[in-house]
């Protein structure tokens, strides 16, 4: 789009074609309302391979998000007043993801605890997740507090 090789529509068709979901709101909002920078404007490099942050910038991540959802949970699972940019249900897609990505790229080293005890975490998060898709905030608690409970024993073994 920055070319000018496609416009939005078309951008907006590929995000389509590559299946991505519609729970990335803001993805598909910024490509709806791409405005290509100016001729003079140099574009950034792109790169082949991404550098993979270390377990703990990813377990950083992780706790970010479980905190945002801690503020969220304080407020029935609703968008917090003074957190307009919180919404409980991409705090929750922005943890699983973590976990997903943190098992498939850096977990090779650790043990097979950990390695089990991510796995677990990823599933209660995609079960956190759905339970807050449907709106069903006791499931979404009780998922909540069952993936607490995965980290916490994660946190003793291997981080505290």
């Amino acid at each position: 789009m920055a070319s000018g090789e496609v416009s939005a529509t078309e951008a907006a068709k590929i995000l389509e074609a590559a299946g991505t979901g519609k729970n990335y709101a803001g993805l598909w909002r910024d490509v709806v309302e791409f405005v290509p920078p100016g001729d003079d404007v140099p574009l950034p490099e792109l790169v082949e391979v991404a550098e993979v942050d270390s377990m703990a910038a990813a377990m950083a991540k992780i706790d970010r998000a479980s905190d945002n959802l801690k503020l969220c949970q304080k407020e029935s699972w609703a968008t917090p007043a003074n957190h307009p940019d919180l919404v409980a249900v991409q705090e929750a897609l922005i943890l699983k993801e973590g976990f997903r990505e943190s098992v498939r790229l850096l977990s090779d080293d650790y043990s097979e605890d950990f390695q089990r005890w991510m796995a677990e975490a990823e599933v209660q998060a995609t079960e956190l997740e759905a339970a807050l898709e449907s709106n069903d905030l006791s499931a979404a608690q009780t998922s909540f507090i069952q993936l607490q409970n995965t980290c916490q024993k994660c946190h003793v073994e291997f981080r505290n």
